[in-house]
Parts: C-alpha cells; sequence; structure tokens
C-alpha cells in the first residue's frame, strides 16, 4: 500500500458498497420472479433462503466493521454525525424482519411479504451508502493516510471467512482478470495469493452461492449449472485421488529406501505416512522463510518511500 489512496471509486469501502447493492438488486428480481411465476419448485425456496442469509451476514459483517473498526478511527480526527450509526441500527432492525420473512417462505403465497421486507431494507439502504461515500469517505481520504488504516485493513481481511472476498467480488462474474486487477493493484494483495487460494475460493463460492444467483433468475438455467457442479466435484474428487496415489507412491519410495519400514505393511504404511508429512511440513517452514527473507529484503525500501505524516486538524462533518 502506497502512500496515497488509490481512487475513490476503486477504494475497498466503495465496492464493498457495490457489493451490497448489487446483492439487493439481484435479490429483489429473484423474488419479483418467484412472486408472479405461474408456481416455484422447492429447491427455488431452499436455494433463496441460502442465498439470502449470505447477503444478510454480508450487511452485519459491513456495519460491524464500520461501528468497531472505521468508525472509531475516523473519530480520531473527524466528527462524524451520529445518525450513521443510528441508521445502522434501524437497517438492521429491518434486515431482521426480511430475513425472518424469507425464512418464513413455505410457498408462493410467501413470497409478496418476503419482497416487501427486503425492499423496504434497500430503501433505507441506499442512502445511507450514498452519504457515507459523498461524506465519510471523503474525509477519512482526507485526514488519514493509507499507512495509518494498514494495520487494520491486515487485521479484517485475516479476519475473513473463504467466502467472502468472492462475495466481495461477486458482480464481476468469471471476469478473473478483473477481479486480480483490483485486488492486486488496489487492495495490496499478493499475485501468488490470489491466483492460488483466494482463485480456489472463488471456484469453490460459484458452486455453493454465486450460481444460486443465476439459476434462481432463470429456471431454466438450473440443468447448466447442475451439471458445472458435477464437473466440480468429480475434479475435487479425481485431484483427490491423484493425492492419494502419490502419497501411496512415496511411502513406496520411502519404505523402500529408508528406515520407515517395519515388520507388516500397516506399520510400514503408517511410519511412510508420518514421514511424508514431516517432509511436507519442512517444505512449508522453507517456503515461509523464503517468503519472510524476500520481505526483509524489501522492507527498508517500503518504509523508505513513505513519508512521515502530521495529524491534522479534526474536521465536522456534523450538521
Amino acid at each position: 500500500m502506497g502512500k496515497d489512496w488509490v481512487p475513490a471509486e476503486s477504494s475497498g469501502w466503495m465496492w464493498a458498497h457495490h457489493a451490497i447493492r448489487a446483492d439487493f438488486e439481484d435479490t429483489l428480481i429473484i423474488l419479483a420472479r418467484m412472486r408472479d411465476a405461474p408456481k416455484i419448485e422447492p429447491w427455488e425456496i431452499d436455494e433463496l433462503k441460502l442465498w439470502f442469509a449470505r447477503v444478510s451476514e454480508n450487511v452485519h459483517h459491513h456495519h460491524d466493521n464500520e461501528e468497531k473498526v472505521f468508525f472509531p478511527k475516523i473519530r480520531e480526527r473527524v466528527a462524524l454525525p451520529e445518525r450513521l450509526t443510528a441508521d445502522h441500527k434501524t437497517m438492521l432492525a429491518a434486515l431482521t424482519e426480511a430475513d425472518a420473512a424469507v425464512n418464513a417462505i413455505r410457498s408462493q403465497s410467501d413470497v409478496s411479504k418476503a419482497y416487501t421486507k427486503v425492499k423496504a431494507v434497500q430503501d433505507m439502504m441506499l442512502p445511507h451508502l450514498k452519504e457515507e461515500e459523498d461524506d465519510t469517505l471523503p474525509a477519512m481520504m482526507k485526514q488519514f493516510t493509507p499507512k495509518d488504516f494498514a494495520p487494520i485493513e491486515q487485521k479484517m481481511v485475516k479476519a475473513m471467512a473463504w467466502y467472502e472476498l468472492p462475495h466481495f467480488y461477486r458482480r464481476l462474474e468469471d471476469d478473473f482478470a478483473a477481479k486480480r486487477s483490483h485486488g492486486v493493484g488496489h487492495l495490496g494483495i499478493p499475485g501468488f495469493v490470489f491466483g492460488g487460494p483466494i482463485k480456489k475460493n472463488m471456484d469453490r463460492y460459484d458452486v455453493e452461492y454465486g450460481w444460486y444467483v443465476h439459476e434462481l433468475k432463470d429456471p431454466a438455467l438450473k440443468p447448466k449449472y447442475d451439471n458445472l457442479r458435477m464437473q466440480y466435484h468429480a475434479k475435487k474428487a479425481a485431484a483427490a485421488a491423484e493425492a492419494g496415489r502419490g502419497l501411496n507412491a512415496h511411502a513406496i519410495r520411502v519404505g523402500s529406501g529408508s528406515g520407515c519400514r517395519s515388520e507388516n505393511a500397516h506399520d510400514t504404511h503408517q511410519a511412510c505416512h508420518d514421514e511424508f508429512n514431516r517432509t511436507y511440513e519442512a517444505l512449508l517452514r522453507r517456503f515461509a522463510q523464503a517468503v519472510r527473507r524476500q520481505l526483509m529484503t524489501r522492507l527498508p525500501a517500503l518504509r523508505a518511500a513513505r513519508m512521515p505524516t502530521v495529524p491534522a486538524p479534526a474536521a465536522d462533518l456534523t450538521d
């Protein structure tokens, strides 16, 4: 992260807001279709509940981060309006009602009430997000530097569940290059991390959440996504089988050429399995040490590139 903020439109805060907007827009499209359809299938109700649980959790996490992390830090130099916190309480209360309405759906006749409750949350959410973007975000960027928030943001990223970053980028659909460009270029995520574990999490997210949106909007697409799910799980099963064959081959090689042999086949396999684990853990330690050495080599240059900051006078955003 450099000494200057990225453009506001590219900031993580703004993108989190765009994700929330997309979530409610998509959910209302789905509910309207289900409400007006000639009939709906049980799988549609089940998937809707799973999807909206993810939407609701995302809103809770976002507001928790603002209340517990960002707002207290910003208030060190900026007088934020108290209505921001009051709005959060009002919206979360309405969200609780929307959750209950969605979870209460048993048949098509229940969908209309759920639509009304979700729409009520959206109607409160949109002006609130815009106020934060018009006032709070610019004030933060004016009174602070990225360095001031770096430890906070790093802690937040570490605490993320596996599905949170894929959900953050959901609206980009299958454009992995655009996701990687933003994550690496604007959020400072290492490229090898984004292309490795994060990419795997995005694939998993599609299977467990993302594709629900497409088939709930158009149920005719369900066979397509069911087939893609089968391909995904078949690929994982094949990879697991290949890993098992590799472990057995390693056990044979090590068992025939070192001291992991024993009097019976079971003990030999267990001994070789233990040796494989020790070797794998040693490789992980060596990799971690190499990464640390690289970071320590770059650290002086990174520190030199950052100018010391002087606290600015407090700004006042109250009415």
